[in-house]
């Protein structure tokens, strides 16, 4: 009978199942190297011999690499892992019982996109003043947030893609995509009116420029570094946060949702060819889902009440 090592006392098991991987599958070094140090820990966590370990050390182990912060991503590699080492260790007789057999894959969670919320947003708003500039950026900033432009299809923006009496732009997607309708809220049409009226034919100083944002005293369009300039300067001055303009397009989406719009809806406003990328934003956070319940179960509202 073949005499399992204890795996803290030793690790030629796992010596022997990284040698096979990397004979056999021709795995790169520095993937065995990250299952070599996935193996140590597991010795070092569990300090049991291989036959004793059962699933609910399996179970074990994993909360407690939760617990020190590795991510449901890395501790589906490391599960994956341990899977294919105890599959060695049943080909070699090594043990009759694989542990992680039942064991559910951690999950990889989709990260919700940042957003700023409704409250945010208007507080921004509010900063703007009446100088060219000023009026420019407001609009910039309405369009982006009300119709939930892409920053290449902002500063690509042109006069004739605009319906300013109709309430909506053209999208030109290029690149052999479907172009799309993309919806202009009353605050965007305003700050758009005021900006082409009053600031833009000062900032172009007697020039002319196809394009809808244009620089200081420039007929040229904005560049993507300096729209990311203009909103990230203006938000960080007003709320303290590190942003890009892509959360203005995040932002919306999440509005649209939260006022109850369709996800499919959604989805053409944004211009997603799958709901796919649309549905990330069903993902909601867990005060918001707690907020919900108790004000629409009968058992959330008793149990709110009886708190307060």
């Amino acid at each position: 009978m073949t005499k399992t090592p204890a795996l803290p006392q030793g690790d030629a098991w796992a010596d022997n199942f990284l040698t096979s991987l990397r004979t056999e599958r021709d795995l790169s070094q520095s993937t065995l190297e990250t299952y070599g140090r996935d193996l140590q820990q597991f010795q070092q966590t569990l300090n049991k011999s291989l036959t004793s370990i059962g699933p609910d050390d399996i179970r074990t182990f994993i909360a407690a690499r939760l617990t020190a912060g590795l991510s449901p991503r890395t501790l589906a590699r490391t599960l994956s892992c341990l899977r294919g080492f105890y599959q060695f260790l049943l080909a070699e007789g090594v043990t009759t019982a694989d542990p992680t057999r039942g064991i559910p894959m951690p999950k990889t969670w989709k990260v919700m996109p940042h957003s700023l919320s409704t409250e945010e947003i208007n507080s921004v708003v509010a900063s703007f003043g009446d100088s060219p500039m000023d009026l420019r950026d407001k609009a910039l900033f309405l369009t982006a947030f009300g119709s939930g432009l892409r920053v290449s299809e902002l500063v690509n923006l042109k006069l004739d893609q605009i319906e300013l009496t109709r309430g909506f732009l053209w999208v030109r997607c290029g690149k052999g995509k479907k172009d799309r309708v993309a919806p202009l809220s009353p605050p965007a049409m305003t700050a758009l009116e005021a900006y082409l009226e009053c600031s833009r034919p000062r900032l172009l100083r007697g020039g002319i420029s196809r394009f809808v944002f244009v620089g200081r005293y420039s007929n040229l369009q904005l560049t993507r570094e300096r729209l990311f300039q203009i909103v990230s300067r203006r938000v960080q001055s007003m709320l303290g946060k590190k942003v890009s303009p892509h959360w203005l397009r995040h932002s919306m989406a999440t509005a649209l949702l939260k006022g109850g719009a369709d996800l499919r809806d959604i989805q053409t406003i944004l211009g997603h060819s799958s709901i796919d990328t649309t549905q990330v934003y069903l993902t909601t956070d867990l005060d918001s889902l707690r907020a919900i319940y108790y004000a629409t179960h009968p058992r959330g509202r008793i149990r709110h009440e009886e708190k307060h």
